[in-house]
């Protein structure tokens, strides 16, 4: 949606586009912040804020969709199963984690690193 330089008064769907923009941003600079953190409690702390705000971002995001200010391609299933096969199997591959529900644990070289414990506990998403 492009804003209107005329358009004097902002009405829920201009408002709700700028909210689901900003958390977009927001979520973006959260994940950097966890990812360059140098702390492990810091780290965590802006994984923590970060999960926060996609649960945020999805609420304003499902209000948009029902009163249809923001409408998404449905994927069928066969893209479903490709991606999650892919990514699955893809990431745990390159990146050498295991992950678990509840449980993250990074790994290097096979092995889990001993200085660094990350772990999110992600159920209450």
């Amino acid at each position: 949606m492009r804003p209107n330089p005329n358009q004097t008064h902002l009405d829920d769907r201009a408002i709700a586009n700028d909210i689901l923009g900003g958390s977009k941003f927001m979520a973006e600079a959260y994940a950097k912040s966890a990812l360059d953190s140098s702390s492990p409690q810091l780290r965590q702390a802006f994984a923590s804020i970060y999960m926060d705000n996609l649960a945020h971002n999805e609420r304003i995001f499902r209000l948009m969709q029902q009163r249809g200010w923001y409408s998404v391609e449905q994927a069928d299933q066969q893209q479903i199963n490709q991606l999650q096969s892919k990514f699955s199997m893809s990431g745990q591959e390159q990146y050498g984690f295991r992950a678990q529900r509840g449980q993250y644990e990074p790994q290097y070289g096979g092995q889990q690193q001993s200085g660094w414990q990350g772990q999110h506990n992600m159920q209450r998403y």
